[in-house]
């Protein structure tokens, strides 16, 4: 086990992933999302231009299934109606399927704000950018956008400008 103290800190480990990073795109990898990367002709890559990069339970991804079914030890599965997480034990879910039996054990119900959450989450970890026109309720989700971006960490509503665009958010999708 590595103790506490023998770890980089905050402000190192964000020096070592700006390091790894430069080294990464000098070797021509292309940066998806916020910290993964792959070779220009990496279909992920190629999604990523389009706008098309996707990000599930499981990471970033090109896969336009649109409802990913996990099956082994701890799968999480992204159904219309909300998540469904397997058992983490190996063991449980070899016998749960040895007894023909699905390896669900927890799950979560989404509702519509949560769906549109989790698509504005999605964009911002894809493409760093929100098109509200791009969502059936642009208004909802420039609200939506306001809130996530204002409570990302690093990120303060201190300023006059910030609240000036907050109060602009707000009265645009509630107004």
């Amino acid at each position: 086990m590595i103790r506490e103290v023998d770890l980089p800190d905050a402000g190192q480990r964000l020096d070592l992933a700006a390091r790894a990073s430069d080294r990464l795109r000098d070797a021509a990898f292309r940066t998806i999302g916020i910290d993964n990367f792959v070779r220009p002709a990496d279909p992920m890559a190629k999604a990523a231009e389009a706008g098309t990069l996707q990000r599930n339970l499981q990471g970033y991804t090109c896969d336009e299934a649109e409802v990913p079914i996990g099956l082994e030890a701890s799968a999480i599965s992204s159904l219309p109606a909300g998540h469904a997480q397997n058992t983490p034990r190996t063991s449980d879910s070899r016998a749960r399927m040895g007894q023909s039996r699905l390896g669900t054990t927890r799950g979560h119900a989404l509702f519509d704000e949560d769906r549109l959450r989790g698509r504005v989450i999605e964009r911002l970890l894809c493409d760093f950018a929100v098109d509200p026109a791009a969502f059936a309720d642009p208004d909802a989700a420039r609200g939506l956008t306001w809130t996530v971006a204002s409570a990302w960490p690093g990120r303060s509503c201190s300023t006059e400008r910030d609240a000036r665009a907050r109060d602009r958010a707000r009265n645009t999708s509630h107004g």
